[in-house]
């Protein structure tokens, strides 16, 4: 009997420790190809090719926004490309103009998501992102598949899917690059020529109580929606982190009135 008592206690709290843990996801950042549709370079982004950086806007050729037809991996893909086999001679980057910004709070846990194929030949892509030191905090080099034949006749199958994930280090604005590169080593080439879509960041949260037998709650801050601090009398949307004496943070996003 006592046994039997134990095991139900043991579970309903392991239940009610998992019931205030539930991990989520909100969205810091995700691309506007579908809103500006083809043949557009949209704002937000620094794109460069041939060593030379592409205005936003109205694009009939060069770097743009390419559109597919439905039902594929994705509809939109922005086209980024190199023209010579030189550093930075192509790349297109997000988060580094005003208004655009990638605003991440320090220990969040992050994912950027993409997917990439090669508008022809056998490119890589190289995605970056930056911390607000300008570091480089995470890298990784894909392969980019399928080759789609400079056609955008045909929906976009079997393409290549990354899903990185990486920590804010500290509290701040972040920056992300992709770099056409030649190889799985990430060496410079000329022509490498890439398409990707469906390019997001999404933070992951856990939302109430995450462990009902921790330690005592060590302190308090709070975050403005852009990363600076402030106080628990502000008014509007806040970030609430608590840090506790065993290490864990928490945070929730809170209106205030």
């Amino acid at each position: 009997m006592k046994k039997n008592f134990f095991f139900v206690l043991s579970s309903l709290l392991m239940f009610t420790v998992g019931m205030y843990a539930q991990s989520e996801t909100s969205v810091v950042m995700k691309d506007s190809f579908a809103v500006k549709g083809a043949n557009y370079l949209p704002e937000g982004w620094i794109v460069c090719a041939g060593g030379n950086i592409k205005a936003t806007g109205a694009a009939g050729s060069g770097p743009r926004i390419f559109s597919f037809p439905k039902g594929g991996d994705f509809t939109y893909g922005l086209y980024v490309r190199t023209e010579n086999a030189n550093d930075n001679d192509g790349y297109a980057i997000y988060g580094a103009t005003d208004k655009w910004n990638i605003n991440l709070l320090e220990g969040d846990k992050c994912q950027l998501s993409f997917n990439v194929a090669a508008w022809k030949n056998t490119p890589y892509l190289k995605a970056e992102i930056y911390d607000p030191n300008n570091n480089i905090i995470v890298s990784s080099i894909k392969e980019c598949l399928p080759n789609l034949g400079s056609s955008t006749a045909v929906a976009i199958s079997g393409s290549t899917k990354a899903e990185i994930d990486f920590d804010a280090t500290e509290t701040g604005k972040y920056i992300l690059k992709f770099t056409p590169v030649a190889n799985e080593n990430g060496d410079v080439g000329g022509w490498l020529e890439t398409m990707i879509g469906n390019i997001q960041i999404v933070k992951k949260t856990t939302q109430g109580v995450e462990n009902v037998l921790s330690e005592d709650l060590l302190k308090t801050e709070y975050f403005e929606i852009n990363g600076q601090t402030t106080d628990s009398q502000h008014k509007g949307i806040v970030i609430k982190k608590q840090t506790y004496n065993d290490g864990r943070i928490l945070r929730n996003k809170q209106i205030q009135k």
